[in-house]
């Protein structure tokens, strides 16, 4: 698991592959002219439509879907992204294996996103459109279709939202700062007596053979006391050379060889030191300065094992029931967002070009934002004559985009049915 307070990875989006909806009016050897138009080489793959013509609705209907459906791709499109920045900040090292599509639920299989995208077909099991027994003009509307994707969405970000919660809270609790560690010690580790020689000088020949005899210092547990120190691994010899000598310290206030390894755990090694117990808060600055963490810890409540591990099994838990709810919401969602897209250019495309004119819509893959700008005016260019009047050229026959009634440029008006999708 990675430290969800570490810095978040963040990610240009720009600089991802974008890939681009379009939808033209269908004539022989228009799927093959759209590819030569198009500079490199690139993936465009057609995005099928089913016949939905079956209960369209009249063209105020189409309007007001067109605006609801934008809403609801705005929104979707949102959570997905939010759930792929949720994977990339707890596992950033392997966040793919969590934003699989599964598209086949009763066989298991899963495909990357990309590859999903590339051989769309609407699910129209999930989604149906038609009702083959149904009498004329009671099969599911644009505005049925719209309404049950909009169902299927609803409340999925708000789960994951309360899973990451639950997680990030679990590993505040599995701090080695605070986890209970009392466990790591036996009760032998606890210093109860301690006894120290201390040799001086020789004495003169006047004093007294009293003084000749070295010092014998007792101290006993309320004179000194042992501590816990948390060493990350990087730093384990340099605490064994130096823990008795730490800046700021009084020379003989820790206790010499008195650190012992105890245990070990993937980060840190866990060491016991012993001191005189009116100098314990300043080794604790000391030894922070050098990125040692110091715990005070009771024999009292040394029976800490079962206490410590249900902290941790928690923090487990909920860190798979995240990745469980997040990686399945990515999946349902990227899928419904698919959906959603579908719909839009299928309501656009009639408003557009006609309920009864075919059209073509494909997927045009790109390497970034900047190389989807030049597709998107290429596209532009060969496709301006779908917009008759809207479309505006200068003396020398350049086009000029469409501008609104206000004189200012419509920046991403197209006189084409066009989406976008970036792959998070």
């Amino acid at each position: 698991m990675t430290d969800p307070n570490q810095p978040k990875h963040i990610t240009d989006y720009s600089l991802l592959p974008k890939y681009i909806f379009v939808s033209i009016p269908n004539d022989e050897g228009t799927l093959s002219q759209l590819k030569g138009a198009l500079p490199g080489e690139r993936v465009v793959t057609e995005f099928p439509m089913p016949p939905f013509e079956s209960n369209i609705g009249d063209t105020s209907e189409l309007a007001a879907r067109a605006t609801s459906l934008g809403e609801l791709d705005k929104k979707v499109t949102a959570d997905v992204t939010k759930i792929a920045e949720l994977l990339k900040a707890i596992v950033p090292d392997n966040e793919a294996k969590y934003k699989m599509i599964e598209y086949e639920s009763e066989s298991g299989k899963k495909v990357e996103a990309i590859e999903y995208l590339q051989k769309f077909e609407w699910d129209a099991n999930k989604y149906a459109y038609e009702r083959p027994s149904a009498p004329p003009g009671a099969a599911p509307s644009i505005k049925d279709l719209e309404n049950a994707l909009e169902s299927d969405t609803k409340g999925r970000i708000e789960k994951v939202g309360e899973a990451h919660a639950n997680y990030l809270e679990a590993s505040k609790r599995n701090d080695i700062r605070t986890l209970p560690i009392a466990h790591l010690f036996r009760k032998e580790d606890f210093v109860q007596t301690l006894k120290l020689e201390i040799e001086h000088e020789p004495p003169s020949e006047d004093q007294s053979s009293k003084a000749r005899k070295p010092n014998k210092i007792e101290f006993f547990p309320e004179y000194i006391v042992t501590l816990l120190a948390i060493v990350p691994h990087k730093k384990t010899e340099d605490w064994c050379q130096n823990y008795s000598k730490l800046k700021g310290m009084e020379a003989g206030m820790v206790v010499p060889d008195s650190s012992f390894e105890l245990s070990e755990s993937e980060t840190y090694k866990f060491y016991s030191v012993t001191l005189v117990k009116k100098y314990k808060d300043t080794f604790i600055q000391a030894a922070k300065a050098e990125d040692y963490i110091i715990r005070d810890v009771d024999w009292s409540s040394a029976d800490s094992k079962s206490e410590a591990q249900a902290i941790i099994d928690a923090e487990v838990q909920t860190f798979e029931e995240f990745l469980n709810l997040a990686s399945t919401a990515y999946s349902e969602l990227f899928m419904d967002l698919l959906h959603i897209k579908m719909l839009r250019i299928y309501v656009e495309s009639i408003l557009r070009y006609g309920p009864g004119r075919t059209f073509l819509s494909v997927v045009v893959g790109t390497h970034n934002n900047d190389d989807a700008n030049t597709v998107t005016d290429i596209l532009y260019d060969k496709y301006a004559h779908l917009a008759g009047k809207a479309v505006h050229y200068d003396e020398k026959g350049r086009i000029i985009k469409q501008a609104t009634e206000g004189g200012i440029e419509e920046e991403h008006w197209v006189p084409f049915s066009c989406y976008e999708i970036t792959i998070v």
